[in-house]
């Protein structure tokens, strides 16, 4: 997973990739991964939230290259994603108060741990929206399963 969220790097501390930025560095970091032949497993978007009333973004890719080319599924969300975040500006806070930053972390990662329940469901052939999960090798995921988290 790749995170801007000190909450999700310390709940899964081998698992994320920390950028040290704000959430469209975060887009920015999946979108370099993604031209190295790494998938999404997460939507960049995810959650209720608007792109630039949340400063935390996490993002699940697979945890090595599937291929030597581009998924361009994955191409297509991540810079439609990033197209998205731009269009909505600036963020809206500045500064943000420390129990509101808390409350943004929580919410970031509540939909970490709803997409990793989603994927142990994909990995382990299991039914998600109530279609057959396709086999999802676990090295695929970015060690999602390796933090006991």
């Amino acid at each position: 997973m790749i995170t801007n969220n000190p909450l999700i790097a310390a709940k899964w501390p081998r698992s994320a990739e920390w950028v040290c930025g704000g959430a469209g560095d975060v887009l920015s970091c999946v979108r370099d991964h993604v031209h190295l032949g790494h998938r999404l497993l997460s939507h960049p978007l995810a959650g209720g939230t608007r792109p630039n009333e949340s400063p935390y973004r996490s993002v699940f890719i697979t945890n090595c290259p599937i291929s030597t080319a581009v998924d361009f599924d994955s191409l297509r969300i991540i810079e439609g994603s990033m197209a998205v975040m731009k269009g909505f500006g600036a963020s809206r806070f500045r500064p943000i108060p420390p129990h509101v930053d808390y409350d943004y972390q929580l919410i970031d990662c509540a939909l970490m741990e709803s997409a990793m329940e989603s994927l142990q469901d994909v990995a382990w052939g299991g039914v998600v929206d109530g279609h057959e999960a396709w086999t999802l090798h676990e090295s695929h995921l970015r060690g999602a399963f390796n933090d006991g988290g």
